[in-house]
């Protein structure tokens, strides 16, 4: 619980910095909510939020490379591994972060504010990411509304670091999923 209130601290700071940037005119902030511009933001909210949150989550997680020093290992030992304490995910877990992991998580709020988006989609980005991390770690099941594929990332590691409705886990190779072939991997 006390790193799932760190967490909300952080998400609090940002939107502080992110209202001072507007107040001191570093940022564009439209006047205009009811915009074609908010609303395709609005509706393709989700699926850009889940490339931001494959790329922050697979970058820390081991990379296993010869070619260049493995840094996903390094943020892992140091960052990440905060979060994956929780082997069986709760709602608590799904924003226990180390305070790094917290900041790169919700910089996805910023995406769409340095497009010139208005004030609102940065809250709707924020909220999107905040109950989505807590949808996302209620368990896996009936009543949970949580994915599987999620639920297996935390008991498995190394694969499932984004959602399902957006199949980057399919493209890069990292998607796992099928019951059957799990439960292969239980028995070994």
């Amino acid at each position: 619980m006390f790193w799932t209130n760190v967490s909300s601290v952080i998400m609090s700071m940002q939107e502080i910095a992110y209202y001072y940037l507007i107040a001191n005119n570093y940022l564009p902030a439209p006047s205009e909510l009811y915009t074609l511009n908010t609303a395709i933001w609005i509706f393709t909210l989700s699926h850009w939020r889940i490339v931001h949150f494959y790329v922050i989550h697979r970058v820390m997680h081991p990379w296993k490379t010869k070619y260049i020093p493995d840094f996903g290992n390094v943020l892992y030992k140091w960052v990440h591994a905060l979060h994956h304490k929780s082997y069986n995910p709760t709602a608590w877990s799904g924003v226990s972060m180390h305070p790094i992991e917290s900041f790169l998580y919700f910089s996805v709020s910023f995406i769409p504010a340095f497009f010139g988006a208005h004030p609102f989609v940065f809250l709707a980005t924020q909220l999107d990411a905040l109950l989505g991390a807590i949808w996302g770690h209620d368990g896996f099941g009936e009543p949970g509304s949580a994915s599987y594929p999620h639920y297996l990332h935390h008991k498995y590691f190394d694969y499932n670091y984004g959602e399902t409705y957006v199949p980057i886990d399919w493209l890069f190779n990292s998607f796992k999923g099928d019951e059957k072939a799990d439960s292969n991997k239980l028995s070994k």
